[in-house]
C-alpha cells in the first residue's frame, strides 16, 4: 500500500494544512517531532484573514468565542501616550485582531482535525528526505526506531530548523538585526487597555506589550519584549506580578527560503520565510501558506505552490522588514522617522489604513491563480 501524504509539523501550519486538506477528503499523515504541544506560544493574535480562511472549518468561530478583540495599538514615551491608533474597517473585514495565543489555536486546531478523522503522531521525527526519481522519500525516527516512507508528496511545516529544507539545500536568504531581543510572559498589575498593543520608545531601545490570551493562564499575563536587557524595568505603567510563566530571548531576522517547492516537496510557515513579530503576521502568513496548498493541490495544480508562495511571503517580508526598521530605530535616522510618523498615522488615513492592512494579512491579494503583481 503506498504510504500518505507527510506533513512534517504538528504546529499550526501542519495542523490547518492537514484540516484543510481532510475537509475536502484527503487523507494524510502528520508527524511532530516534540512529544507534546508546548504550553507556551510565539504568536499571540490571529488576524481576519486567518479568520476568514477557518470559517468553514468551525475553528474561527472558536478562536473569536476564546480570544478578545484588539482595538488598536498605543505609543509611548517616558510614561506619556505619544499616540494611539485605531483599526479601521476595510473592505467589509471586521476591524479587529483577536488576541489568543498560539498554543490555544493550535489546541483548536488539533480538535477540529481529531473531530475530521485526523490526527498528530507526535515524537515521531524527520531525520532526512531527499527527491527519488518517483518522487519524496523520508526517514522518519521515533525513539530507536527508524523508517523509511515514500509519500506522493511532502509538506514542510517543521520550523525555522526545518530539516526538511536542509536536507533539500535550500537556502534561507536575508539579514538578521544586531541586538539580541528578551521576551518575558508575566502577570502585571498594570492600567495599560488590555485589548491594546503598546509599544514603548525608549533611548536605547524599543518596548512592546500585547496580553497573552489562552483559557488555560490566568487572565492578566501580558508579554513583555524588548531589545534592552531587562524589559521588565522599563514598563510604561504597572509591575509585574510572581514570577514570569515563559522567558525567552532571540535575534530578529528578516529572511525567505531560496524556493519554496522542489519537485513534490513544499515549504511552509517559518521553514519557508522568517520574519520579525512585528505585524502579528508569522503564524497568520504560515496558515495562508496551508491553505493555498489545499486549494492548489485540489485544482491540480500543486506544482504552482512555489513560486506563487514566494512573491506574495517575499512581499509580506520585506513591508515587516521596512515597518521593523522604522519602529526599531536602531539608526538616528530611522529614531527620526518613527517619531515623524508616530506623530501622522492617526491623523492620516492611508496612512492608518496601509498599517492596519499589514496587521490583518490584508496587505495582499489572496491568490490562487496565475502570479501576478502584487
Amino acid at each position: 500500500m503506498a504510504d500518505l501524504p507527510l506533513i512534517v509539523g504538528g504546529g499550526p501550519v501542519g495542523l490547518a494544512a492537514a484540516l484543510f486538506l481532510a475537509r475536502d477528503g484527503v487523507a494524510t499523515r502528520v508527524v511532530e517531532k516534540v512529544a507534546e504541544r508546548p504550553p507556551w506560544s510565539r504568536a499571540l493574535a490571529v488576524n481576519p484573514r486567518t479568520l476568514s480562511l477557518l470559517k468553514s472549518t468551525g475553528v474561527a468561530d472558536r478562536i473569536v468565542e476564546l480570544g478578545i478583540p484588539i482595538a488598536g495599538g498605543c505609543v509611548w514615551r517616558h510614561g506619556k501616550e505619544l499616540a494611539r491608533i485605531e483599526f479601521p474597517q476595510i473592505d467589509g473585514q471586521s476591524p479587529r485582531l483577536i488576541a489568543l495565543s498560539q498554543a490555544a489555536t493550535e489546541r483548536l486546531l488539533h480538535e477540529a482535525l481529531r473531530s475530521a478523522g485526523g490526527g498528530v503522531e507526535y515524537g515521531v521525527e524527520l531525520t532526512d528526505c531527499r527527491l527519488q526519481p518517483f518522487g519524496p522519500e523520508a526517514t522518519l525516527r521515533r525513539g530507536e526506531q527508524t523508517e523509511t516512507v515514500r509519500p506522493p508528496w511532502l509538506f514542510a511545516a517543521d520550523g525555522a530548523r526545518s530539516c526538511v529544507r536542509q536536507s533539500m539545500g535550500i537556502p534561507m536568504q536575508g539579514d538578521a538585526m544586531q541586538r539580541p531581543w528578551n521576551l518575558v510572559d508575566v502577570a502585571l498589575d498594570t492600567s495599560l487597555e488590555g485589548d491594546r498593543a503598546h509599544i514603548t520608545f525608549l533611548d536605547d531601545g524599543l518596548l512592546f506589550l500585547i496580553r497573552v490570551v489562552d483559557d488555560r493562564l490566568p487572565g492578566n499575563i501580558w508579554r513583555v519584549m524588548g531589545n534592552v536587557a531587562d524589559p521588565l524595568s522599563r514598563l510604561p505603567a504597572g509591575k509585574p506580578i510572581g514570577e514570569p510563566v515563559w522567558t525567552s530571548s532571540f535575534r530578529i531576522v528578516h529572511r525567505l527560503a531560496g524556493r519554496l517547492g522542489d519537485g513534490t516537496i513544499y515549504l511552509a510557515g517559518d521553514a519557508a520565510h522568517l520574519h520579525s513579530p512585528f505585524g502579528a503576521r508569522g503564524m497568520n502568513l504560515g496558515i495562508e501558506d496551508a491553505w493555498t496548498f489545499a486549494e492548489l493541490l485540489r485544482q491540480g495544480r500543486a506544482q504552482a505552490y512555489g513560486p506563487l508562495r514566494r512573491r506574495i511571503d517575499g512581499a509580506v517580508v520585506n513591508r515587516i522588514r521596512r515597518l521593523t526598521n522604522v519602529a526599531v530605530g536602531e539608526s538616528a535616522i530611522t529614531r527620526t522617522l518613527r517619531r515623524e510618523v508616530v506623530r501622522v498615522v492617526p491623523h492620516v488615513e492611508f496612512l492608518r489604513q496601509a498599517f492596519a492592512r499589514t496587521a490583518m494579512g490584508l496587505d495582499h491579494r489572496l491568490e490562487v491563480g496565475s502570479p501576478e503583481p502584487v
